[in-house]
């Protein structure tokens, strides 16, 4: 007859020699005994007495920290942390934290630094990309890096006005506007042009024959 585990919920098939079995397996007995009032007792004590010898024994300090060093680089650690991250995350003074610290001016200043960095500028563009791309119907055939390049050659310049901005202000631009675009068009680099903010606005749906 097969019965249930008390722990994990597995299904398994009791050993014949053992009486009353509740566990599938020792370890999820030992868990079983660590949940049960004698076991937290146990563990309370036991963690007491190591937090005494780690303040007043120097040498077993040196080897709880270098141990744990070695456990929190290691794949297992990484893997723990992130799993213990996520199930804190999803509880009640985890959400709290995170709305928290959303509304702290220290989150304002991370993500103006996170915007005007490479790896912020790349990610905003390929969303940007993806976004025109799926309400249009459109296809992009360049990549971020290629945009990039297009935007170091125009050293900063607007290509309608011909107007120094600077590069971190250039936007980009579709020759042939979205709207008038065929469902399916394809855009290559050769497609795309870096203007100034105020040229691509009011450039509407128009094909400006001196950018292209």
């Amino acid at each position: 007859m097969d019965d249930k585990c008390q722990i994990c919920q597995a299904i398994f098939i009791p050993k014949p020699y053992s009486h009353n079995q509740k566990y599938c397996s020792k370890k999820c007995n030992r868990k079983a005994y660590y949940y049960s009032e004698k076991g937290q007792i146990q563990s309370k004590n036991a963690l007491k007495k190591t937090m005494l010898r780690y303040h007043n024994d120097l040498e077993f300090k040196k080897r709880w920290q270098e141990k744990s060093h070695r456990y929190r680089i290691s794949q297992k650690g990484r893997e723990t942390k992130s799993k213990n991250r996520k199930i804190y995350r999803k509880s009640i003074n985890g959400m709290l934290s995170d709305l928290k610290y959303a509304q702290s001016p220290k989150r304002k200043v991370s993500l103006k630094a996170y915007t005007m960095s490479f790896k912020g500028k790349m990610n905003s563009l390929r969303a940007s990309l993806k976004r025109m791309a799926a309400f249009n119907s459109i296809i992009h055939q360049f990549t971020e890096y290629e945009w990039i390049n297009t935007l170091n050659n125009a050293n900063g310049i607007c290509k309608d006005c011909n107007t120094y901005v600077g590069t971190r202000k250039l936007t980009l631009d579709h020759i042939i506007p979205i709207s008038k675009a065929h469902n399916g068009q394809v855009y290559t680099i050769k497609d795309v042009q870096p203007l100034c903010l105020r040229c691509n606005i009011s450039k509407r749906d128009t094909i400006n024959e001196v950018c292209v």
